[in-house]
């Protein structure tokens, strides 16, 4: 039998951690690096570029400080209902450094707080609509849409125009957030045309 073991005791957890992956390079810098860096992250700018390049989920909390001052607590908890792999991160609101991130996330203007998975360039969103009374989420909450994610019932989110308050013309108007519903999951032949906003000939069709 293989009498090789790889055990982690890092000093930010309660637990060590026990390899058992496949022996190779890739396997065991993957499972150094995420049993021997923080669960919990404060927002920092290398990590806006880290987002896209890995290959592990992340949990980005937006939070507004003044409203929601114990953010991290509560990803302390989630932390403990999750699978390791994913890196949970708390961003502030408001603070300039992270205004790119949130504008990439699709973070609105008028959100107070905001809760995002992504992987890799694809983004899920807790919900389809912005409740901008909103102010904080609980770990239950937080522990339940990611357990959403990982079944693949999680909403996607994309850029996306405001969706048509009528959509009943001759021509239906696909946007960001109805494209699946409309074109991809239709039981009819769809046929689209992608225009640019300012093409006047082409806007009429």
């Amino acid at each position: 039998s293989d009498a090789r073991m790889v055990v982690l005791n890092n000093t930010k957890s309660e637990n060590a951690a026990a390899f058992t992956g496949n022996w190779d390079v890739d396997a065991l810098t993957k499972f150094s690096k995420t049993y021997t860096r923080s669960r919990i992250e404060n927002f920092k700018v290398t990590i806006a570029s880290e987002i896209f390049q890995e290959d592990e989920p992340f949990v980005l909390l937006f939070a507004d400080p003044t409203q929601f001052p114990d953010s991290k607590e509560v990803l302390g908890e989630v932390s403990k209902s999750i699978d390791s792999s994913a890196r949970l991160v708390t961003i502030p609101l408001g603070d300039k450094s992270a205004e790119g991130l949130a504008t990439t996330m699709l973070v609105q203007s008028n959100e107070k707080v905001a809760l995002r998975i992504a992987l890799g360039r694809a983004k899920w969103g807790y919900s389809k609509e912005v409740d901008s009374s909103r102010t904080v989420y609980t770990a239950e909450e937080i522990v339940n849409f990611y357990t959403q994610w990982t079944k693949g019932e999680a909403n996607k989110i994309y850029k996306s125009q405001e969706i048509p308050a009528t959509n009943d013309g001759p021509v239906t108007v696909v946007v960001g957030n109805t494209f699946n519903e409309i074109v991809l999951e239709s039981d009819k032949d769809v046929f689209v045309e992608f225009y640019a906003p300012w093409c006047g000939h082409c806007k009429k069709l």
